[in-house]
């Protein structure tokens, strides 16, 4: 456990290092215990250290895995060639899919306030696009503060049935939460990140990815931005 006590810049670098060689190698394994809030430094951005790659498994995945359901399938295509070569296809037909990233315990403020941080291109209205935090203020008392929020197209519009598209500012679009916290206390209530961030001020970031849970059998994901990175998927490590 990463103590409370602020971290130097060459502190996080390590965590940094650490963290994707453990969330490569260990399917499953989540970054809880990371660190909580107020224990990194502000110097890094969202997103450090600022990967702009593709995701080609076996061998370049840089970190991303499956946490819950079905692993996702990188496929080439869909479709007018937006997306690269390929991207991810979330399919649903046995159960949810779904590929997450370490988040390196950013703070949700941080994240909030930073214009165009969260995007992705997507084609299907169920692919929904996820953040797991800590320290949330949980209105049922549970200890920790986990939840997932969520951004999902049914929320945001619908668009994205037929075609692809691309959101560059999830941040400001609607969310909702699994566990009832402050400002979020129902499945059914909508807040942008910042309303969210306000009043949570202490939650941080341990993995952000993509979901597909829902009945729909299929969506499509790529160019999922976080912070200053961004991971173009392909099926072979080939160029987009």
């Amino acid at each position: 456990m990463i103590s409370r006590a602020r971290l130097s810049l060459a502190a996080r670098l390590s965590i940094t290092a650490i963290s994707v060689a453990a969330f490569s190698v260990l399917p499953g394994v989540t970054t809880a215990n990371a660190g909580p809030n107020g224990s990194l430094d502000q110097v890094l951005p969202p997103g450090f250290p600022c990967i702009h790659t593709n995701v080609s498994p076996p061998i370049a995945t840089w970190g991303w895995t499956r946490l819950d359901g079905y692993e996702p399938k990188f496929v080439s295509g869909p479709g007018d060639g937006n997306s690269g070569k390929g991207s991810l296809k979330l399919e649903n037909s046995q159960g949810p899919a779904s590929l997450f990233h370490p988040g390196f315990s950013t703070p949700l403020t941080q994240l909030a306030r930073e214009r165009n941080a969260l995007g992705f291109m997507y084609k299907g209205t169920s692919a929904t696009f996820q953040i797991r935090i800590r320290d949330a203020k949980r209105t049922d008392s549970v200890l920790g503060g986990f939840t997932t929020l969520v951004w999902q197209p049914s929320k945001n519009g619908n668009a994205g049935a037929n075609s692809w598209v691309t959101n560059p500012d999830l941040a400001s679009g609607q969310w909702w939460s699994t566990n009832p916290i402050a400002g979020l206390p129902t499945r059914d209530k909508l807040l942008t990140l910042s309303q969210i961030a306000d009043q949570n001020p202490r939650a941080w970031v341990g993995e952000y990815g993509v979901r597909n849970g829902s009945a729909s059998t299929s969506s499509y994901v790529d160019n999922v931005v976080y912070g200053c990175s961004k991971w173009d998927f392909e099926p072979d490590g080939s160029l987009s």
